[in-house]
């Protein structure tokens, strides 16, 4: 995965992730890497069952992409679904996935490299205790700083109960 090396993301930062830079592989005599890689920090077991998920609100992320932007999302997306797995480890995210594109719309008619997925988008299911927490954490998604997700369509809303 290429990644510029001023594109830490938090969510990086968050996991203690240490290999981003271009240069000399520390660990082998071979020339620069610019492959990153992510040392995890140990992050509490995802569990149904933890308090918070019953107690605090929970909001739903309806995250539609700009239409042409599939292989934008698709360069950047490894490290989307590692923050994903932290959020869902962390117990902050109940649910999440892609959304597939519409019935007769340019990228669900037209032919994709085999093994291309289609996706339009993004929809999540967080647990935060306000609203302005979980757009903080949405700013926060590459699929946000790389101008992925359609900021003038995408909202959150909090669900009942």
């Amino acid at each position: 995965m290429q990644l510029p090396i001023d594109r830490l993301t938090s969510c990086e930062r968050a996991q203690g992730q240490t290999n981003r830079a271009l240069g000399p592989d520390p660990h082998t005599d071979a020339g620069p890497y610019i492959k990153a890689s992510i040392v995890a920090k140990p992050l509490p077991a995802c569990d149904a069952r933890l308090p918070h998920i019953r107690t605090m609100p929970r909001f739903l992320v309806y995250a539609p992409d700009y239409p042409d932007h599939l292989e934008q999302r698709l360069a950047v997306r490894p490290t989307h679904l590692i923050c994903a797995k932290h959020d869902l480890d962390a117990g902050v995210q109940v649910y999440g996935g892609p959304l597939v594109p519409r019935p007769g719309t340019k990228l669900r008619d037209e032919l994709l490299p085999e093994g291309t997925p289609r996706i339009a988008g993004s929809f999540m299911v967080y647990v935060y205790p306000t609203i302005e927490d979980c757009w903080k954490r949405i700013k926060e998604d590459v699929y946000w700083t790389d101008g992925v997700w359609d900021k003038e369509r995408l909202f959150i809303e909090e669900l009942l109960g």
